[in-house]
């Protein structure tokens, strides 16, 4: 259950905290052209944009996860079914 960090206005985002860290609620992992960002609960940051990809309002731009666990460079169940799908239908259309 992640929860999703999104882009305020169109610009960069230059982060104060890495994958796997862990962040306390109301804490600023990150500034938007210059304006320090809130996170809007504790958890563990699993996902994050590059800071040189310009980005749009609203854009999903990183994840944090609830749940304090060390498992953050792990795949999930579900990330690894869509990937096993997604692989037979290329082998299928190969073999055709």
């Amino acid at each position: 259950m992640n929860v999703f960090l999104r882009s305020p206005k169109d610009g960069q985002v230059q982060w104060n905290v890495e994958m796997g860290k862990s962040v306390v609620g109301k804490s600023n992992p990150w500034l938007h052209r210059k304006r320090r960002n809130k996170a809007p609960f504790d958890g563990v940051v699993r996902g994050l944009i590059h800071p040189l990809v310009m980005t749009k309002q609203n854009m999903k731009i990183g994840d944090i996860d609830p749940r304090q666990t060390d498992n953050w460079r792990y795949i999930s169940d579900k990330a690894l079914s869509i990937g096993g799908g997604v692989l037979e239908a290329v082998f299928s259309c190969l073999k055709s």
